[in-house]
């Protein structure tokens, strides 16, 4: 097994994402993943960088996308993105993957710029971000558990 490999799981156990470190710096992050089921948090989640980019190097994906959009007051705008291979492009603030397109596997290289906080889940009610620890243990797993290899 790559030392650099790690493996994401669901409740189930089901592993929802293998992920290859190329690279891995607190400025830095470069990785090839493997996702191979769609995200089963119906929460948003956040990602650690700064900026992050993605490209879709086989099969496509459709995506959730929330951005908070100041007006008078917050208000939440959602639309769906497909994501194709061969297109690069930025990962937003706040997205769920919903659909793997005929449900196989997508590969991806990804790219993060800058680690400055922890992965995070929105809570709808409070649109609070939630660390992935604490939001892990909420749906009955330990964060040892959910990155079992």
């Amino acid at each position: 097994m790559w030392a650099w490999k790690k493996n994401m799981r669901r409740e189930s156990g089901e592993i929802y994402m293998e992920r290859w470190h190329l690279l891995k710096t607190r400025w830095l992050s470069v990785y090839v993943n493997k996702i191979c089921q769609p995200d089963s948090d119906p929460w948003f989640h956040t990602h650690p960088w700064q900026k992050s980019w993605s490209v879709k190097l086989w099969n496509e994906y459709i995506e959730i996308v929330q951005y908070v959009i100041q007006v008078s007051a917050i208000m939440c705008l959602l639309y769906n993105q497909q994501r194709v291979p061969g297109r690069f492009s930025r990962i937003p603030e706040r997205h769920r993957i919903v659909e793997l397109k005929d449900g196989k596997p997508v590969w991806t290289l990804f790219i993060g710029w800058s680690s400055d906080r922890p992965w995070g889940f929105i809570d709808p009610e409070t649109q609070n971000v939630v660390d992935w620890k604490t939001r892990v243990q909420q749906r009955g797993m330990t964060p040892e558990e959910s990155r079992k290899l």
